[in-house]
């Protein structure tokens, strides 16, 4: 029972791990290098 409660994804984890998915993207395509970059085009800080 317990380990069932953790299985479902808030929706802002979910919009994390979408951002997360947007990062690799981004530093696998070798486009966004900087720090400042990663920050203005994700909107993480």
């Amino acid at each position: 029972m317990g380990a069932e409660a953790g299985t479902e994804a808030a929706p802002d984890t979910a919009a994390n791990l979408s951002r997360a998915g947007d990062l690799f993207q981004l530093l696998r395509d070798g486009k966004a290098r900087t720090r400042a970059e990663l920050a203005l085009t994700t909107g993480l800080a």
